[in-house]
């Protein structure tokens, strides 16, 4: 199995697994809703919602790499925080505070799935390599 997903392209592994991350990304982001006490949005509305902060997220991404911003917190945590909060209070009808605490939300749990995910997959993969 490590062989397996060893050899493969990387390419090919982001085809494969985007969808899966957006829509546990779209879950994230609804439940993320739910406890800042805001109505979450559809199934289908979360999904757009998150496809529309990976696009801010790389658009960002790529302003701050073109004028040479230098790493730092601003760069690390605030901007990523203030576009996905601009992004959600756009697509989600919300004020801009509920929308950081949304954006603060979302991203723990996106952090909780990752790891979760990464545990699993270590656990998994621990026994084939020995």
């Amino acid at each position: 199995m490590f062989q397996l997903l060893h050899n493969l392209d990387p390419t090919l592994l982001i085809v494969l697994f985007s969808p899966i991350a957006i829509v546990l990304a779209a879950w994230a982001l609804r439940i993320a809703c739910s406890f800042s006490s805001i109505t979450p949005p559809r199934f289908m509305h979360a999904v757009a919602s998150v496809v529309a902060i990976i696009l801010g997220h790389l658009a960002v991404r790529y302003y701050l790499d073109w004028n040479q911003v230098p790493p730092g917190l601003g760069r690390i945590v605030f901007a990523p925080l203030i576009t996905s909060a601009a992004m959600i209070g756009i697509s989600v009808p919300t004020g801009p505070m509920s929308a950081i605490t949304v954006a603060v939300f979302h991203a723990g749990l996106c952090l909780l799935l990752f790891m979760g995910l990464a545990v699993v997959g270590d656990a998994l993969i621990a026994p084939l390599l020995v």
